[in-house]
């Protein structure tokens, strides 16, 4: 019997406000000489350095499948908040530092995933998609086994698809 032995070391890193309210960017790096994919959701949740969530878990998942040796998580919100009802009590000023990370990461990507639903917070949604147009042939969106577009990677499986984002739905 042959025994082999797999090493891997991941990268991972969080950057937060100084007060920890605000997350700014996840990222973790698992093979530097593969691709890198951006993943823009609504909002961060408990998700940090150290710590995951099944949302991350799912994505990262899939783009090892998919070839891709890490992951830039940036959010439209940077407010850390379980349940999305939190947004309420966030603090906008916040927005303008998070637009740069969200520009950072597109912009040192292969890909750029637009991972949330549609509807709701459509002012912020448009002032982001204003940021991340000039990216627009490498902006992607999830599409499950039935064709449903702009999904939230919560129940991302390997039948899902990505699928250039059409700018003009808003």
């Amino acid at each position: 019997m042959n025994i082999v032995e797999k090493n891997v070391e991941i990268t991972s890193r969080a950057i937060y406000s100084e007060d920890g309210s605000n997350r700014y960017l996840l990222e973790r790096i698992w093979d530097r000489n593969l691709p890198i994919a951006a993943v823009l959701m609504l909002n961060p949740s408990i998700a940090g350095e150290i710590k995951t969530d099944r949302t991350i878990m799912n994505v990262i998942n899939y783009l090892i499948d998919k070839g891709f040796g890490g992951i830039r998580v940036v959010n439209i919100f940077s407010h850390v908040s379980t349940p999305q009802s939190g947004l309420k009590s966030r603090d906008d000023s916040h927005d303008s530092v998070n637009n740069d990370y969200i520009e950072g990461a597109f912009e040192d990507s292969l890909i750029s995933i637009i991972a949330w639903v549609r509807g709701g917070y459509t002012d912020r949604k448009e002032e982001v998609l204003k940021i991340v147009k000039k990216y627009g042939d490498k902006v992607k969106i999830f599409v499950d086994e039935h064709g449903k577009e702009g999904r939230h990677p919560l129940l991302l499986n390997e039948k899902w698809d990505l699928k250039d984002y059409n700018f003009n739905i808003y």
